[in-house]
């Protein structure tokens, strides 16, 4: 029993921190989409930027994904020996040649896909003009993904808090009042990449001795990284691509359909986002450094306690947007070029996309507990269901329009929702 209490006592404190230091970088999130509505609105342009950053962060969000549900167990297995501390030193070495291969191969494919898409010649012209700059935040977001994973195996929360230095210098250089360089929102999401970075090794790692090796001598841990880490690439790949997915049928619509969806979207990560980040940036290092054999039926009721909270919380979600979800758009983003008709159509997709909640919550929290014990085929599966719903409803549906499109996200997350709860019994069983 004190274990147990124990344990809840780590989720509860790092659940709070983690919703803190969310809340307080998804504030600087949108005061940034504030900025950016005031100077773009939902033009042409802003379509570009948000389609080439959605692809060139495609990478990075799998590899910040794949480091967190392989690494975060691994490192919990291994805390406190002399082989961690090595082993720390050869991956940051893999990191950064990774890194670089990845930036090579997505500058690449993008180039390719956006020669070959079915957007507006405009928006084509202003993709093609940004995504060499715009490629360059690859390769330094992916080591920040590293530092990033490190600081929460040792559950120091505040990683998190870092996350809102590249929206902050978008604001800073798009609400100047003359132009310093050509694209300031392109420069702007750039710079603040490369800061988020800098800050991540040298404050965030506190004191860092890490320096990359040119040997590998762990190769224990790396044969252990490697039997799993196939499928669960699989898996965040998969799910990766929903909203790329979105983004290759939003591109067929009207000019401002790819940015209602983003604004909506992202209006919906200030508050989704908060507490599906810190379902799993709090559960995952408790989960790994928990033993199953030993500790199952404990486990189990952690979970099924959490599951009906988050649960709550994501019904709680949608009651609030229901009733305030239209004045929340129009507070946040009616100014400048962001007209009446825009705030109707963002409020309108952000209902939508709130209905998601409470499914989406307790795929995050199971999701995590079965990463926790290796359970990665089940999170994979779940992710090629999840993908394969979201093409039937927009290609065989005809949910050919941003509403439906965001419906189709709801869809997504109801279908994790019912197999993730189906994997649970059945593994308990």
């Amino acid at each position: 029993m004190n274990n147990q209490s124990d344990h809840q006592t780590r989720i509860r404190k790092a659940f709070v921190m983690v919703s803190l230091f969310v809340l307080l970088g998804k504030f600087a999130g949108a005061a940034k989409e504030m900025a950016v509505a005031w100077r773009y609105g939902t033009s042409a342009y802003l379509d570009a930027y948000l389609f080439v950053f959605n692809y060139v962060s495609f990478p990075v969000s799998i590899s910040l994904s794949i480091f967190s549900v392989t690494l975060i167990p691994l490192i919990s297995k291994y805390v406190g020996t002399e082989k961690l501390t090595k082993f720390r030193s050869e991956f940051f070495t893999f990191t950064i040649l990774y890194s670089l291969i990845v930036w090579f191969i997505s500058y690449f494919s993008i180039e390719y896909i956006l020669t070959h898409s079915t957007m507006s010649q405009q928006m084509l012209t202003y993709s093609i003009e940004i995504l060499p700059d715009m490629s360059v935040l690859i390769p330094f977001a992916c080591v920040s993904a590293y530092f990033s994973v490190l600081m929460m195996s040792n559950e120091k929360h505040y990683n998190t808090l870092y996350e809102s230095i590249p929206p902050l210098f978008v604001i800073f250089v798009i609400i100047i009042p003359f132009d310093i360089v050509k694209n300031p929102l392109v420069f702007g999401t750039v710079v603040g990449f490369i800061v988020h970075l800098i800050v991540l090794y040298f404050w965030g790692m506190n004191k860092p001795n890490l320096k990359p090796s040119y040997t590998i001598q762990q190769t224990e841990m790396w044969r252990q990284l490697a039997t799993n880490i196939g499928v669960v690439m699989v898996g965040q790949i998969l799910m990766s691509t929903l909203s790329l997915i979105d983004q290759y049928y939003l591109a067929r619509l009207d000019a401002g359909s790819v940015s209602s969806l983003s604004y909506a979207s992202k209006l919906c990560a200030l508050l989704l986002g908060l507490v599906a980040t810190a379902i799993n940036r709090s559960t995952l290092p408790v989960f790994s450094s928990m033993k199953p054999e030993l500790e199952k039926d404990l486990i189990f009721n952690l979970l099924i306690r959490w599951t009906g909270i988050v649960f709550f919380l994501g019904l709680f979600f949608v009651v609030a947007v229901y009733f305030f979800g239209d004045l929340l758009v129009f507070i946040l983003f009616e100014r400048g070029a962001f007209d009446a008709n825009a705030t109707k159509n963002v409020a309108d997709i952000f209902l939508i996309l709130a209905l998601q909640s409470p499914m989406h919550f307790v795929y995050l929290l199971i999701s995590t507990y079965f990463v926790s014990i290796r359970r990665y085929d089940y999170v994979a599966f779940c992710s090629l269901l999840c993908v394969m719903s979201k093409v039937f409803s927009l290609e065989f549906l005809g949910f050919n329009t941003a509403e439906l499109v965001a419906a189709s996200t709801v869809l997504v997350y109801l279908v994790a929702f019912i197999f993730m709860i189906f994997f649970v019994v059945r593994d308990r069983s």
